[in-house]
């Protein structure tokens, strides 16, 4: 099995019928002006509406895992 690493969610889209979720990755060099790392996009995922609500459940399981075992707290803000 291939696997990818991603440091975050870049955009998720719908376009004809499929949910697109782009990923980026952190790239070495000078930060921007906000500070933060630059970033380029490195992966698409499509899925169907229905595999899109299935990750979306078992994203949900997997914080409510890591909030039981004290590895995440619930923020007051979102995350930007």
């Amino acid at each position: 099995m291939e696997q990818k690493y991603c440091d975050g969610v870049e955009e998720i889209s719908i376009a004809s019928g499929v949910v697109r979720i782009d990923l980026y990755h952190f790239i070495p060099g000078p930060k921007g002006a906000d500070g933060r790392p630059a970033r380029e996009l490195s992966h698409r995922v499509l899925l169907s509406p229905e595999a899109f609500v299935q990750t979306f459940t078992a994203f949900e399981q997997v914080v409510k895992q890591l909030q039981e075992k004290g590895l995440l707290q619930r923020r007051a803000e979102p995350w930007n």
